[in-house]
């Protein structure tokens, strides 16, 4: 999903952690669908994005992500956005991880219900926190998402045939 295959990709926490921006919540100002740009705007954050669709997809269910990852142990958070035609990205769904060791992590996403629309684009946000909604992770942590042919993060995408908006 947009970065080229056989490239990892890495990032470096800070001392702020990366915001919630939406999702689950019990946070009331932040709950909820939510434009991602301040998410995604930050080295802390990579996005992968796939190419505009054709026709609609329908996700239905839970979402899972296995991630290939080497550096310093700990959470991991990914959210899963629809992608406008303008380029607006909203949030759909995501999922966490607590402290994880190197090597291969899975994460289950809440359930989601979304039509993306042709000309709309799926994007997956990877990062180390989403805060105030989970724990952030320790600053200065380095973290890299492998992308090599033996060792592949792949996202899979529960969706249903025929189904449109």
């Amino acid at each position: 999903m947009g970065a080229r295959a056989g490239s990892s990709r890495s990032f470096v926490t800070t001392a702020k952690p990366a915001p919630a921006l939406g999702g689950t919540t019990l946070f009331p100002p932040d709950a909820g669908v939510k434009n991602q740009k301040k998410r995604e705007r930050r080295a802390d954050v990579l996005s992968y994005t796939c190419e505009e669709l054709t026709e609609p997809v329908t996700i239905a269910g839970r979402p899972s992500v296995r991630l290939s990852i080497e550096g310093d142990p700990g959470p991991w958070f990914v959210r899963l956005c629809d992608v406008s035609l303008s380029g607006k990205s909203v949030n759909i769904c995501d999922g966490v991880t607590g402290a994880s060791p190197v090597g291969e992590v899975e994460i289950t996403l809440s359930p989601a219900a979304h039509v993306l629309l042709p000309g709309h684009r799926l994007r997956l946000q990877v990062s180390a926190d989403a805060s105030p909604s989970y724990a952030a992770a320790p600053a200065c942590s380095r973290r890299t998402i492998l992308d090599v042919p033996e060792r592949r993060s792949v996202l899979t995408l529960p969706t249903i045939a025929g189904v449109s908006a």
